[in-house]
Formats: C-alpha cells, sequence, structure tokens
C-alpha cells in the first residue's frame, strides 16, 4: 500500500506549524509588519486620491493633507493604532480595511515574504489584488523598508532555555521541498526552505542559532521525517548537534 503525504504550500504549512505547536511568530513582527503595510499602503491610496505624493506640488493636484487622525484596528489578533492621512478638504478612508479579501492579501504577502524574501513583483501583485496603483519608486520604498524589518527580526539576539528543531514536506510553487524550522515554547525562532535535509544541513543550521544565542541552552532536540529523534546535550554557551 502506497502512502502519500499531503503537501502543504510554505504559507499553508508555516500557519500549520504555529498552531500545531501552539507558538507565534518572532515577538512583536507580525504587528510591526502590519504597521509597516498598512500605513505605506494608506500613503500610496491617499496619493492616488489627490493626485500627489506628500510635498509634492504639481498642477493636477485636488486637494491637501491635512495631518493625521489616530484609529484602532483589530486584524489577526493584533490591536493596531493607526494613523490615518486626513485632508484639508473632503475626507479620506481605507478602502481596503474593511476588506475581508485584502486583509487575508495583505497577511498573504507578509508571510511569504517571511518564509522566502521580500519581492517587488509580490508587492506589487498585492497591489493589483486590492486595486491600488503606484508608482515604482513608492513600491521599491516599500520592499526596502519591510526588507529591513524581517532581517532585523530574523537577525535578532535570541534567549531561549531549550529549542525544538523539526521539519516538514512543502509544496514550494510546484516543487516538493522541506521548510525547516526551529523554536522554544513561545515562538518561532528560525528557519529555512530546502530541497535535502542531511547532517551537514542540520549542524549548519544550528551553528547558525547558535550565533544568535546570547547564552547557552539546555537542550536541543531534533525531529527527522522518517528518523527516530534524535537528542542533542549542550554546555554554553555553544550548542552542538550529534548525529
Amino acid at each position: 500500500m502506497t502512502i502519500h503525504i499531503l503537501e502543504r504550500s510554505t504559507i499553508s504549512a508555516l500557519q500549520h506549524i504555529l498552531k500545531k505547536h501552539d507558538i507565534a511568530l518572532p515577538d512583536g513582527f507580525l504587528n510591526d509588519a502590519l504597521m509597516t503595510m498598512i500605513q505605506s499602503l494608506m500613503e500610496i491610496e491617499v496619493s492616488q486620491s489627490i493626485d500627489a505624493s506628500r510635498y509634492e506640488r504639481n498642477g493636477t493636484r485636488r486637494a491637501y493633507r491635512n495631518g493625521y487622525r489616530e484609529s484602532g484596528w483589530h486584524i489577526h489578533g493584533e490591536n493596531l493604532v493607526l494613523r490615518i492621512p486626513k485632508l484639508r478638504s473632503g475626507t479620506y478612508y481605507p478602502s481596503f480595511l474593511d476588506s475581508n479579501h485584502a486583509t487575508q492579501a495583505i497577511l498573504s504577502t507578509i508571510l511569504q515574504s517571511y518564509l522566502h524574501h521580500v519581492s517587488y513583483q509580490t508587492l506589487s501583485d498585492l497591489l493589483d489584488t486590492i486595486g491600488l496603483e503606484a508608482h515604482p519608486s513608492q513600491i521599491a520604498t516599500l520592499e526596502e523598508t519591510l526588507y529591513d524589518l524581517i532581517e532585523n527580526h530574523r537577525q535578532r539576539d535570541l534567549s531561549p532555555s531549550s529549542i525544538q528543531l523539526d521539519i516538514i514536506p512543502v509544496d514550494d510553487n510546484g516543487r516538493k521541498r522541506y521548510l525547516a524550522y526551529a523554536f522554544d515554547e513561545d515562538e518561532l525562532l528560525h528557519h529555512d526552505i530546502i530541497s535535502e535535509a542531511d547532517d551537514e544541513f542540520w549542524r549548519d543550521f544550528v551553528r547558525r542559532l547558535d550565533g544568535r544565542i546570547i547564552h547557552g541552552v539546555e537542550y536541543v532536540i531534533v525531529s527527522r521525517v522518517h528518523t527516530v529523534v534524535r537528542y542533542a546535550r549542550t554546555t554554553s554557551p555553544n550548542m552542538a548537534l550529534v548525529a
């Protein structure tokens, strides 16, 4: 009898991992990413509606900005305080805030960017999905800002007391690959998308984790696909993965 393993998309796999282990994305990441995305999308949309970017002077400008007003917004368990642009004449309210379709597209773009890398094309596709037009420079600025935010979170110092490693097969744009990840009792610590996870990969994976940990951990547990669970005792300050 042949057993077929259902391979999830990378985003679906990440969501499955977070739910399975009752953990979250890196502390503060989702809040920061949502704030970055929403504020940037509002600036793009209001520029489109008045036909002018911030501080831009041109003959086709239809209105002028008049500061911001704060408004609370709840999304995916996060409570955000948004700074919504105000106009001197007329009103502005983000068209995408009350759209579940747009909300899911924004979340999906953030997760995709976190799992893989920030892509100009992915952000451009998001704008098309939620019906916004943007100048290439606006998209490039958002790409750079989101990239810096993700890198800061992915390279931050860690202080776990224990770490567990695991791996799950995924469908990565039609290719069979694996999502390897590390987590503690609260959050996802590190991940990588690879074609094969051999001992050399795991040693390098642990070495990269070790370089971010500010003190030693008690132990590392490694769970492999179709293999027994392996244990590695560690001593401060260096972790070690033994075969």
